[in-house]
């Protein structure tokens, strides 16, 4: 019984879901503790590697800020992809294309992490490989 006097009902088809859970992280206070996850990036091993979603084959950048920027570059130093990333949480995922949509190749990427209130700034390495 509940306070109420009613009882609850409970069972497989009362609480059944199939909507998934997105879960995402607290955001970071500083942009100097973010990671790039997996690295490096396999793309015939990272296909199991979910983050706990339907969506395979992305990585991830943990830890950072709730209100920042984050850059890719080529080695060459050609921007590949950006997003504004302001949803206060510590999460943002890439997979893998650039702003033309189109995939990348295998090779050593830079990602670029500004914070959007403070302007701190972080960079890290990551390799993607086929």
């Amino acid at each position: 019984m509940t306070p109420t006097g009613v009882p609850l009902r409970s069972g497989r088809f009362y609480t059944q879901t199939y909507t998934p859970t997105q879960l995402k992280r607290q955001a970071s206070a500083s942009v100097s503790e973010f990671r790039v996850v997996p690295n490096p990036f396999i793309r015939g091993v990272a296909a199991e590697l979910t983050f706990g979603s339907d969506e395979p084959n992305k990585i991830a950048f943990f830890n950072i800020t709730g209100d920042c920027k984050i850059q890719i570059f080529s080695e060459m130093g050609e921007l590949i992809w950006e997003v504004n990333h302001n949803d206060g949480s510590g999460d943002e995922f890439w997979y893998q294309t650039t702003s033309s949509n189109q995939l990348v190749v295998s090779g050593v990427y830079i990602a670029v992490v500004t914070d959007n209130q403070t302007g701190e700034r972080s960079i890290q390495k990551f390799a993607i490989i086929q």
